[in-house]
């Protein structure tokens, strides 16, 4: 049954569109009359069954109140159809007095908030209504900077994890799960950075040190950014990395970044070596002479 009478021209003005599954038709025009005054920028439609009112969900709706107690579906069965419909969508849930211990279990079970049928007033019906319609819109923004931020991650072509207050990994990028250095996999989300490092049998105990205690001034405050280069040994040799910390906004955590740097370590070690060895023979300089009998 639909209560509103307004035409689709009509609706466009409206901000918001509220199903209402309610098998009592005097609670049902209750309600609604309790909306257009409180709550004008609403259309409200109504259903009797549950069965009506999925075929109302079928069309884009910002919130649904339904009561408990329907005539095909009872209990938490309501709700339990319309959350598989609609994951997103605010869920009122309307109960009697004496059914305070449904209501509880009802916003266990995924229910946004429940009204109390009979102590209900139109005020408290339109700030419910207006709550559940904001935290859906929060939810929804943060589950867009949540994925705008796991792919500027993903962007990143270095084993990149961010970690939270305790230092325990909260995302990580695809690189990190060929990250070989720390032995990584993609079931690291919510471990402890610090215990990786700690497994990390292929690295100088004493680097990982130092990016633990790095880690640890950074997630402080007391380090505004940390920067240390460690090897590890390989199947083909040594492998160098620069791990860079760096924390999040307003002290939520770190942001560490590992950084191949292994061509550059050889070139280094190339060239310190060109510079104490003889170009022809490879043997030991008069620099190299020198810098050791200075060193003896």
């Amino acid at each position: 049954m639909q209560v509103s009478g307004l035409s689709t021209m009509d609706r466009r003005v409206y901000a918001l569109r509220v199903v209402v599954l309610e098998d009592s038709a005097a609670d049902a025009e209750l309600l609604v009359a309790m909306l257009e005054l409180d709550l004008p920028v609403a259309v409200t439609e109504v259903a009797g069954t549950l069965a009506d009112g999925l075929r109302l969900l079928e069309m884009p709706v910002d919130v649904v109140i339904t009561d408990l107690s329907l005539p095909d579906a009872d209990g938490l069965l309501a709700l339990t159809a319309i959350r598989a419909a609609l994951p997103d969508t605010p869920v009122l849930v309307m109960t009697g007095r004496s059914d305070n211990h449904l209501g509880m279990a009802a916003m266990l079970a995924g229910a946004d908030d429940y009204l109390v049928k009979g102590s209900l007033d139109g005020r408290t019906l339109a700030t419910a209504v207006q709550y559940a319609v904001q935290r859906r819109d929060v939810d929804r923004d943060n589950r867009r900077f949540e994925r705008l931020a796991l792919s500027l991650l993903d962007a990143m072509e270095s084993p990149t994890c961010a970690v939270g207050r305790t230092g325990d990994i909260l995302a990580i990028n695809r690189a990190w799960e060929s990250f070989t250095a720390l032995s990584t996999t993609s079931r690291d989300v919510g471990r402890s950075y610090v215990a990786l490092c700690e497994a990390a049998t292929a690295v100088d105990s004493d680097s990982m040190t130092a990016v633990v205690r790095g880690l640890h001034s950074v997630l402080s405050g007391e380090t505004a950014r940390f920067q240390c280069d460690y090897a590890c040994s390989v199947a083909d040799g040594t492998q160098w990395f620069s791990v860079r910390i760096n924390p999040l906004p307003e002290a939520e955590g770190a942001v560490l970044t590992h950084l191949d740097v292994t061509v550059a370590k050889r070139a280094e070690q190339a060239l310190a070596h060109q510079t104490l060895h003889d170009g022809l023979t490879d043997l030991p300089n008069r620099d190299l002479l020198a810098k050791r009998l200075s060193h003896a």
